[in-house]
């Protein structure tokens, strides 16, 4: 099983749990027998919270077929007949689920549903893996060991003892993202938020030396996601990583599990993009300059042979006030222009770009000379 955390603190309400499946059944994509089963994949996920009405969120721990289910069969009902639909759920398992319900105002509690047992005001809870919940509070109390300053919130404590449980070798059935839903706003959304994983690490050096430690890279582990959800869409969660270029977006199909769909090879510029033209939501955090972005995107276009798409993307970079790639965005877009049959405006390109790098002069008649050979080709 996996490993899913419920607090309340007075009225504030928090749920907490990773997404990773283990049961090939309900793999929301094919089975892919090559791979071992308990490699971390986006695929082989779903968010073990979900958000079925603002005032109300249920997690589960175990079979995720029994929980798409119940979940799914939850929408639209009553507190008291969706407690007693997760409880026939535990019970047609064979205790393979268990489910914790977040109540939001005017109740605030927690409730936890196992082996067919009901227990209401709760404090803290869990549900799934007990020797993972173990782990994770020996690391809670290990994280407010070292805050000597007191200067973090419980739930920041939570957040890195769960990131800990899923770092760690030891529960290669607790993997994926840990994901955070919180009632702060007035009513339950998933946490919009950035964070960033780097795996553990020794360093050593000679004497006070200063070294700069970046956020990681796909190769050596390290990696930073962003969490973008939209209030306004409790079934949709969307998430990128950074290093590894994909996007992620979680949904949920008729009503129940969010289940994901893959985007790779997609910065977080066009994973933005992607997001405000299909569902109409803002991304809040950034992380990489927008000008790499319609660099890279155009000259993949002008590489294929979409020069419109190149023209327009080196359009939007050089709208962007960043200043390091403006003269490779212009010779490119003279060379886009120049292959359009527009050279009048290539030319003025490309005197902007031989002006901001002399070296361009040369990558210039580069392109001319090829746009002459092709032109000599076709006759």
């Amino acid at each position: 099983m996996s490993l899913v955390l419920g607090r309340k603190e007075g009225q504030n309400l928090f749920l907490l749990g990773d997404t990773k499946l283990t049961d090939g059944k309900t793999l929301p994509n094919e089975i892919r027998p090559e791979r071992s089963q308990m490699v971390s994949d986006p695929r082989d996920s779903a968010v073990k919270v979900t958000i079925i009405h603002p005032e109300i969120a249920i997690a589960f721990a175990g079979g995720a077929t029994y929980a798409d289910d119940a979940i799914r069969a939850s929408r639209n009902q009553s507190l008291e007949k969706i407690v007693q639909i997760l409880k026939e759920s535990t019970i047609s398992s064979e205790n393979d689920v268990e489910y914790i319900i977040a109540v939001n105002n005017p109740v605030y509690d927690l409730i936890t549903v196992k082996k067919g047992q009901i227990s209401y005001a709760q404090q803290n809870c869990w549900i799934g893996d007990a020797d993972a919940f173990n782990f994770y509070q020996e690391s809670i109390f290990e994280q407010k060991l070292c805050d000597t300053g007191k200067v973090h919130e419980n739930l920041y404590y939570c957040q890195q003892a769960m990131k800990a449980v899923i770092e760690s070798s030891k529960f290669p059935t607790i993997n994926g993202f840990a994901v955070t839903v919180t009632n702060h706003t007035g009513f339950f959304t998933y946490q919009q938020h950035v964070t960033i994983e780097i795996l553990p690490m020794t360093l050593f050096g000679p004497g006070p030396t200063t070294t700069v430690i970046g956020h990681g890279s796909a190769q050596a582990g390290g990696y930073t996601v962003n969490f973008c959800p939209d209030p306004r869409m409790p079934d949709i969660l969307p998430v990128h990583i950074l290093q590894g270029e994909i996007g992620i977006i979680y949904k949920s199909k008729n009503g129940g599990l969010l289940n994901p769909e893959v985007i790779p090879q997609i910065d977080d510029t066009e994973f933005a993009e992607v997001l405000q033209q299909r569902f109409a939501i803002t991304v809040q955090y950034r992380l990489s300059p927008p000008i790499k972005s319609y660099f890279n995107r155009g000259v993949k276009a002008l590489r294929k042979g979409d020069i419109s798409s190149a023209i327009r993307l080196f359009e939007k970079g050089l709208n962007e006030s960043d200043p390091d790639l403006k003269p490779l965005l212009n010779i490119n877009m003279a060379s886009a222009l120049y292959f359009s049959g527009d050279p009048i405006r290539a030319v003025q390109f490309a005197h902007e770009a031989i002006r901001l790098d002399p070296t361009n002069y040369q990558k210039w008649l580069k392109i001319i000379s090829t746009g002459r050979q092709g032109s000599r080709h076709q006759a």
